[in-house]
Order: structure tokens, then C-alpha cells, then sequence
């Protein structure tokens, strides 16, 4: 069995939450097309502050 550090475990959240962002900003991009820098930020906000 492997051990992760806590530094790791952070880390692999981090990406997991950056891939869920990510996601959300394409899908509604192919839905209603490029997407206002506010509306970007707001989403990017709200992730930033799931990972706290």
C-alpha cells in the first residue's frame, strides 16, 4: 500500500477540482458560445472557493 503526503492529497484535489472547472467553462461554451470574462471569473470564484 502506498503513502500519500498531505502536500499530494492537496494537490490531487486541486487538479480535480481545476478538471471540473474546466469542464463546466466548455460544456457551457458549446452551449450558449464565448462566455463573458465576468461569467468566467464567477465560475472560476466559486471553484477557487469548493477547494478551501
Amino acid at each position: 500500500m502506498s503513502y500519500i503526503t498531505t502536500g499530494e492529497r492537496i494537490g490531487y484535489e486541486r487538479g480535480k477540482q481545476e478538471q471540473g472547472q474546466s469542464l463546466v467553462l466548455r460544456q457551457l461554451q458549446k452551449r450558449v458560445g464565448e462566455l463573458p470574462q465576468e461569467v468566467r471569473g464567477r465560475i472560476q470564484n466559486s471553484f477557487f472557493r469548493a477547494i478551501r
